[in-house]
């Protein structure tokens, strides 16, 4: 892969914050230009929207859109005193359903802005999300907060999520990345660790396409989409297709540096 050739596209495409990010992570850029392009999306609530996730158009706040700010907050290690991440948390507690123990996925607003179709709101469709990205969120707000208001929402947030982890049979490959999150960032400080993380390791197997040729073709998650790293226990069972990944996205790479692809290419970072 020419770096330079993604590097120049990337700046001749790119939107501020992607390409700050890019500089971040692989070019020695600042912290703070990626802090401050992300905070243009961020609305007076604490919330974000915009267009962070690109494929939904939304300007108000919504939960999934503030779950990839935090996952970008999380990225940069911002501190719980940044004004940025003091009002993602007000966000979170104020935007919470009591009632069904859930941030709302998918809100009827989204339906009046350009957006894909896995985003159209109808009635009964958060059934399809489950607790994504709920369960992340819960992670960030115990992270990031001390405010007693937190610690009842965390609660009751992982109280509902560890039951219906426990008690499921599949498991999208999305919806299992937010408990993978939720293990990760959360480690030892969780009820029933052991058996949640040994319920994400026998739902993950059935998370992802283990046909190669199938690759790129369906939705279907992938195996670094899931097998996070080296480490990871299913590595070693499924190392021969994890490489059949790694080819699949080195083949994907057009002439220009980019990579047009199904599924998150994070994992090449991790594992290589």
């Amino acid at each position: 892969m020419d770096v330079l050739k993604t590097s120049q596209w990337m700046k001749r495409h790119a939107r501020p914050l992607e390409y700050a990010r890019w500089k971040y992570l692989f070019e020695g850029g600042e912290r703070e230009s990626v802090r401050d392009c992300l905070q243009a999306y961020q609305n007076d609530d604490g919330g974000f929207g915009h267009g962070l996730e690109p494929d939904y158009t939304m300007p108000y706040s919504s939960a999934i859109q503030t779950w990839s700010a935090c996952r970008i907050i999380n990225e940069l290690n911002l501190p719980k005193e940044d004004p940025v991440v003091e009002a993602v948390v007000q966000y979170l507690i104020n935007t919470f359903d009591e009632k069904t123990g859930l941030y709302q996925t998918v809100v009827p607003d989204m339906n009046q802005y350009p957006h894909a179709m896995h985003w159209h709101y109808e009635d009964g469709v958060q059934a399809n999300w489950g607790y994504n990205p709920t369960v992340e969120l819960a992670a960030y707000l115990k992270l990031w907060s001390a405010d007693e208001r937190s610690d009842i929402i965390v609660d009751q947030i992982l109280t509902g999520a560890i039951e219906h982890l426990l008690t499921i049979e599949t498991m999208n490959f999305h919806e299992l990345n937010n408990y993978q999150q939720l293990l990760m960032l959360l480690k030892g400080q969780l009820p029933k660790e052991q058996q949640l993380h040994e319920k994400v390791t026998h739902l993950k197997e059935s998370a992802f396409s283990k046909d190669p040729s199938t690759f790129g073709k369906t939705y279907q998650g992938l195996p670094m989409d899931v097998i996070e790293d080296q480490k990871d226990e299913l590595y070693p069972k499924y190392e021969s297709l994890i490489q059949a990944h790694c080819d699949y996205l080195s083949e994907s790479i057009t002439e220009e540096g980019i990579c047009l692809s199904h599924g998150s290419g994070e994992g090449i970072k991790k594992l290589f």
